[in-house]
């Protein structure tokens, strides 16, 4: 073994850690971690004055948002983030008896965009609630998890621009690597 392989090698090394750790990154998004009411709720209208998400990694203010659609698909609020870079909320609300959606967009501060929906229904005070919860939950609920689901409107370019661009990062420094070793 030449004194140019053991260099070649740390380099071919050094540029797999590199774009893996590249990918890596650009695949953290901003996860939801619970929401109020909670993905699959039914609660009384008295208890849904307001709705709000909560994430695990700051929100871009200026690109996180979300709409409250009713039913017949109007957005009846919208949400923003607030003093708390990772919660948006909308609150004053005054909801009718009826199943909602909050399809959220969050933007984490690094860029990476995120996309779900959080349903939910409302019932008139004293109700029986044949649903999955009968109270309003700021903790996550097995169902939660379904909110973090992309929704129409999600690119499959989110994901995969990142990993090819790692892996013509890896190509180019092999090939210049192995161009090297041969002109040795």
């Amino acid at each position: 073994m030449t004194h140019a392989a053991p260099r070649r090698l740390l380099t071919i090394v050094a540029a797999l850690i590199v774009s893996s750790s590249v990918s890596t990154a650009t695949l953290a998004h901003a996860s939801l971690v619970s929401s109020t009411p909670a993905d699959g709720a039914t609660v009384p209208i008295t208890d849904a004055t307001a709705v709000t998400l909560t994430f695990d990694d700051d929100l871009d203010p200026g690109k996180s948002k979300f709409e409250l659609v009713d039913a017949g698909g109007a957005i009846v609020a919208t949400g923003a983030v607030g003093s708390d870079p990772r919660v948006m909320s909308a609150s004053g609300l005054a909801l009718a008896r009826g199943a909602y959606q909050v399809r959220w967009t969050a933007v984490a501060s690094d860029g990476d965009l995120t996309r779900g929906i959080v349903s939910f229904q409302t019932i008139q005070e004293g109700a029986v609630s044949i649903g999955p919860s009968t109270a309003s939950a700021a903790t996550p609920s097995p169902a939660a998890s379904a909110g973090t689901a992309p929704f129409a409107g999600g690119s499959p370019g989110d994901v995969l621009l990142p990993i090819i661009a790692a892996a013509v990062i890896v190509a180019v420094v092999a090939a210049m690597v192995l161009r090297r070793g041969r002109a040795a």
